[in-house]
């Protein structure tokens, strides 16, 4: 009976801290974070432009290389022709603005890892609009030779620098929420 009690209570417990460790991460924007692809013709504020792109260039970049510049489209007619991009690119249209990240591999110590440089900023300007309360998804140009040259003539961007991730963004019809994706069979301890 008391070792009924002593396991009827490790559960009580257990399940009281995963709900508290569950309603505190359900507000950081690491865990509400989800891809929108619908959004609302509200424009979005340049201040929380200007805070998305703040948080683009705060990430990790190798030797702080920092080769990454960042196109802010929100010419309706430069998001058309980009929703054209490729077979998911429908949201570019809707958006209000769209994030290019750019990389720039000239003269930069590290080009090898530069990709890994740029997808730490798509995430930063992901997470970022996720707590600015809008919504974005990511669509990736790089590595599609095809996709590069469309946005490279598109936008006349120098052939020394690469589009790599274009970012639609804008208020949201559908709201960032947590969804537990956690699964323990995907963690190997003690090696």
């Amino acid at each position: 009976m008391i070792k009924k009690i002593l396991i009827s209570s490790f559960i009580l417990f257990s399940l009281k801290v995963y709900s508290k460790d569950i309603e505190s991460i359900e507000d950081s924007s690491i865990f509400i974070r989800r891809s929108i692809r619908r959004y609302s013709s509200q424009k979005v504020e340049q201040e929380k432009i200007d805070r998305i792109l703040r948080a683009a260039m705060q990430g990790p970049s190798a030797g702080n290389q920092r080769g990454f510049e960042f196109i802010v489209i929100k010419d309706q007619n430069k998001l058309k022709v980009l929703s054209d991009l490729g077979p998911y690119s429908d949201p570019v249209g809707k958006a209000t603005i769209a994030i290019l990240v750019v990389g720039t591999p000239k003269n930069i110590p590290f080009p090898e890892v530069l990709d890994y440089d740029l997808s730490v900023s798509t995430q930063n300007i992901l997470l970022q609009t996720a707590e600015e309360g809008l919504g974005a998804v990511w669509l990736s140009v790089a590595p599609y030779k095809d996709r590069i040259e469309y946005v490279r003539t598109k936008l006349e961007i120098p052939k020394d620098k690469y589009p790599f991730s274009l970012i639609p963004i804008g208020y949201s019809r559908e709201k960032n929420r947590f969804i537990d994706r956690f699964d323990s069979s995907k963690i190997y301890n003690n090696y």
